[in-house]
Order: C-alpha cells, then sequence, then structure tokens
C-alpha cells in the first residue's frame, strides 16, 4: 500500500515549492499552513527532508 487510507500524497514539485516559499522566501509555516492548508509539522518535516537529503531526481 502507497500509505493510509484518507492521507494526502503530494508530489516532490509540490513539496519543493513549500520548503522553498519558507527557506528562500521566508513565509513562515504559519502561513503556508493556512494557505496551503498544510499541517505545520509536515512543513517542518519536508524542510527537514530536503535540507539533509537535497532535491531527489
Amino acid at each position: 500500500m502507497a500509505g493510509k487510507k484518507g492521507m494526502k500524497h503530494y508530489s516532490i514539485e509540490f513539496r519543493q515549492k513549500i520548503v522553498d516559499l519558507h527557506l528562500k522566501v521566508g513565509i513562515s509555516v504559519s502561513q503556508l499552513s493556512e494557505e496551503y492548508s498544510l499541517n505545520p509539522s509536515q512543513i517542518k518535516f519536508w524542510c527537514k527532508w530536503f535540507k539533509q537529503y537535497g532535491v531527489p531526481k
């Protein structure tokens, strides 16, 4: 299975966009969370993941 029932799956491009908006543009996690209906902990996880591993190819 690709994940739990009801879980949303986001493309790498979308995740990268959110990370860039936070880290490069400086938009706060709370603003991004509200605007894109994301859990703030998900955004923080993506940022940590991209910092550690970079962009998947």
